[in-house]
């Protein structure tokens, strides 16, 4: 397909040790299979869904020349032919549609949605943060344009009053 050779792969394996290193190479081979066999198992069933396709398509042809063609005429063993035909058709489209409906679920479920965008909050009561909040650019924005707040240093008391002065007795040596 692509014609590369030995040398050439060798080749390709020693520029990306270099450029990524011992440790990272592996990561990133592993990350292209995964890449190229996600690629090839979703021309696989787009292959299979457009051969599902023509195979409805070409029923659905040849049973309505069959009707064009004998409407009233047709012996009860075309009839019943005809209608095993129809189920056979119906069958195969809710087979492909069920196909369609899985495939878009699972679509969805790896699709990376943003969280609908809130009323702006008042900056005097913001709210805790989610543990498994998302960050938004938008509310990224909203933050950075928060009044920066510097921590306030704790209220200094007197102890004088309450608590003597802690003070640690001398140690004396005993050699």
């Amino acid at each position: 397909m692509f014609d590369i050779g030995f040398s050439e792969l060798v080749l390709v394996f020693v520029i990306g040790l270099i450029v990524l290193g011992p440790q990272r190479l592996p990561v990133a081979v592993k990350t292209v299979v995964g890449w190229i066999r996600a690629i090839r198992s979703l021309a696989a069933n787009v292959q299979n869904e457009l051969a599902q396709e023509l195979k409805l398509q070409e029923l659905q042809d040849s049973l309505k020349k069959v009707e064009e063609a004998g409407r009233g005429t047709l012996s009860p063993e075309l009839k019943q032919s005809m209608g095993e035909l129809r189920k056979t058709a119906d069958s195969m489209k809710r087979s492909v549609q069920q196909s369609i409906d899985i495939e878009k679920a699972e679509d969805e479920a790896n699709t990376i949605h943003q969280p609908p965008a809130a009323a702006p909050q008042p900056a005097a009561a913001p709210q805790p943060a989610e543990p498994h909040s998302v960050v938004t650019p938008a509310s990224a924005a909203h933050q950075a344009s928060a009044p920066a707040q510097a921590p306030q240093p704790a209220p200094a008391t007197s102890h004088t009053d309450s608590v003597a002065p802690a003070t640690t007795p001398p140690v004396k040596d005993e050699r």
